[in-house]
């Protein structure tokens, strides 16, 4: 098991395989010192420097969360169904 660990809190976790690079964390734009990630439920939470840490309402099943270059947006891709995913983005406030 490989656990990837920021400021104490676990933003990702691989059990059986190998990391792979935005599954479930993704670093904030430049000098934002903002993390997304998904947490061991599926729930997208946003982190930043000062430690804050919340939630994005509503999502659950999360994964390979991203954000837009200007910061302004953030995408991840949610489970809709059995096999199906939907490609979902939510405006992010400052």
């Amino acid at each position: 098991m490989i656990r990837l660990v920021l400021l104490d809190e676990r933003v990702g976790e691989f059990v059986g395989a190998r990391p792979m690079a935005g599954l479930t964390f993704s670093w904030g734009p430049e000098s934002s010192g903002a993390i997304a990630f998904t947490d061991r439920a599926g729930r997208l939470m946003l982190f930043d420097q000062q430690r804050h840490k919340r939630s994005v309402s509503g999502v659950k099943d999360a994964i390979l969360p991203a954000w837009s270059a200007d910061g302004s947006r953030l995408a991840w891709v949610q489970k809709s169904g059995r096999k199906k995913y939907a490609l979902v983005w939510a405006p992010v406030e400052r």
